[in-house]
């Protein structure tokens, strides 16, 4: 036990170590407020397709309308990725999330969206674990990657 006490001594020394927090005394003066940058999260973090196929449904048509405005009012780059599920034939289900991701990124050109800002690509099918992740895992997936210089 104390060749333990003097390791963490040798570690860690006398003045470091866990320390408690301090808490500043409260002047009753006014603090200096930091600009914050608030940017809007992205409205649409997937869209879903019924099984075997790449064809929009009207509810995803109008999330990517949705996405299409925010990316015209920011300046974000996105990343695409489409996503089938392993049930049925694997070089089919390949094909599928690749159309899904053409799509989307079709929709999104068809808009206006400068093709620099957005990135694509597709996943391998994965099996889902119960019948709504195996539909969870039919869609194609929206992340914001960056943003443009100003």
């Amino acid at each position: 036990m104390a060749f333990l006490a003097a390791l963490t001594w040798w570690l860690w020394g006398r003045k470091k170590g866990p320390q408690k927090a301090t808490k500043k005394p409260d002047t009753g003066a006014p603090t200096k407020l930091e600009t914050v940058s608030v940017a809007t999260a992205l409205p649409v973090q997937r869209i879903r397709f019924h099984a075997n196929s790449s064809r929009l449904s009207v509810p995803a048509a109008k999330e990517l309308d949705r996405l299409a405005l925010w990316l015209k009012a920011n300046r974000a780059v996105i990343e695409l990725t489409g996503s089938a599920d392993a049930s049925g034939n694997p070089a089919s289900n390949r094909q599928v999330a690749k159309r899904r991701t053409a799509v989307a990124l079709r929709d999104l050109l068809a808009h206006g969206i400068d093709p620099s800002r957005i990135v694509s690509r597709t996943l391998e099918p994965q099996f889902g674990r119960t019948d709504a992740h195996q539909q969870d895992l039919r869609c194609v997936m929206f992340r914001e990657t960056g943003s443009l210089d100003p």
